[in-house]
């Protein structure tokens, strides 16, 4: 009785210990699947649409807008909560561009399509400058784009900064630090438009490449439909292959098509400049990548002199313009016009000849470029002189003559 008794107790122990085990696994593997399931449903249970955390934002305003090629629409506004946090579930989202703007400082630039669940996660007030995205991957496409190119505009606000200083301290050189200032601006732009050339063929497949194509470097256009009509036309013939309903494909077909038919126009028209005609205008980027405009220097006397770095001519009379130059600061305006091929060599030599002071233009296609044609150059180097009503008085290679003529103008 007493070993019955025994074994008895031994198996009720057992019995217990086993349903104990049991059901304590049982609540601990709901316990796993609730921990699971609340992780989890932040990024696989969302609604369709925007999810956005903002470290730091506490009740702020955020504008989602679209991006049409003629305007902008306000899609919705809403206000993040004391976490920073905000979910927009646009109705009839459609495949196209839009922008999260949340002051005039922190804009997002999304390409959105329908059932998009999109989290984007950022920190005040640099929004822009931090933020992350994920669900979408043209709209990562766009992030990686961004975050590239805001370094080198961080590089351009230091040196301006720095100029800016440099004229609160006694005899500073400041001339000196601007041109260092713009061999450097010369520089990140040749970089931008490099990296960016490359995102556009690397991701020949995505939409984004339009907005690739209407980036800029300061006030600047990295590209335009006048210098770089190749990528123009990559651009939409991707574009029109890959993303045939993007709303941009119409304007941008568009202004490729009047530029070709303004460089016809060019093409066709007289190109025996003579001596009495009315100069040519053309509008054209300089070495810091504004825009000279020849009917801008109406009010001088001007010469254009067609040069190239790798004509060792033209490069040894860059001393005698230099001086011309100086000696005419008040009514010439000069202006080299270079046939380079590209801006590397281009810029390289502008510097190395010490000629930066001086209004350096070029459109990188050589013999092609409309205002050769225009102006009918068959050889280089040579000079254009056109007198303060426009009018060309003459054409020469000789700088003698050059000389002579630019004396008796003035």
């Amino acid at each position: 009785m007493l070993i019955f008794h025994k074994s008895k107790k031994m198996y009720l122990k057992k019995t217990y210990d086993s349903y104990a085990f049991r059901i304590s696994m049982f609540f601990m593997l709901v316990l796993l699947m609730l921990m699971v399931n609340l992780i989890s449903c932040k990024h696989n249970n969302i609604k369709t649409g925007l999810h956005i955390c903002i470290e730091g934002a506490d009740k702020i305003p955020v504008i989602l807008e679209k991006l049409s090629p003629d305007k902008i629409d306000t899609i919705i506004a809403v206000k993040t909560n004391k976490k920073g946090c905000v979910e927009i579930s646009p109705e009839n989202l459609k495949n196209c561009f839009y922008r999260l703007r949340i002051d005039n400082h922190n804009f997002i630039y999304l390409y959105l399509k329908e059932n998009d669940k999109i989290i984007i996660n950022s920190s005040y007030p640099e929004i822009s400058r931090n933020y992350s995205i994920s669900g979408s991957p043209d709209s990562e496409l766009l992030e990686k784009m961004y975050r590239k190119l805001v370094t080198g505009s961080d590089s351009m606000n230091i040196m301006k900064e720095q100029i800016i200083n440099a004229h609160y301290i006694p005899d500073y050189n400041v001339d000196s630090l601007q041109k260092i200032f713009s061999e450097i601006a010369g520089n990140i732009f040749i970089e931008e438009k490099s990296y960016l050339s490359n995102f556009i063929k690397e991701n020949k497949e995505s939409p984004v490449i339009y907005m690739a194509l209407h980036q800029y470097v300061e006030t600047s256009p990295v590209f335009t439909v006048e210098r770089d009509p190749d990528i123009f036309d990559f651009v939409l013939e991707n574009l029109k292959l890959y993303n045939p309903g993007l709303e941009q494909i119409n304007l941008l077909e568009s202004l490729i098509s009047k530029q070709k038919s303004k460089s016809q126009h060019i093409d066709n028209q007289n190109i025996n400049i003579k001596q009495g005609m009315v100069a040519p205008d053309f509008s054209i980027n300089n070495f810091l990548n504004k825009t000279t405009t020849l009917s801008d220097f109406r009010d001088k006397n001007i010469i254009i002199y067609f040069w190239a770095s790798w004509s060792k001519e033209s490069t040894n009379n860059m001393e005698f313009l230099k001086d011309l130059a100086e000696n005419h600061k008040k009514d010439v305006e000069i202006i080299l016009f270079s046939l380079d091929s590209g801006p590397e060599k281009w810029k390289k030599s502008v510097s190395g000849l010490g000629i930066a002071e001086l209004n350096n233009v070029c459109d990188f296609r050589i013999w092609e470029s409309p205002v050769v044609k225009v102006y009918g150059i068959k050889n280089i180097p040579v000079s254009i002189i056109i007198n303060k009503k426009g009018i060309i008085e003459d054409i020469t290679s000789d700088t003698g003559k050059l000389k002579t003529i630019i004396d008796q103008l003035n």
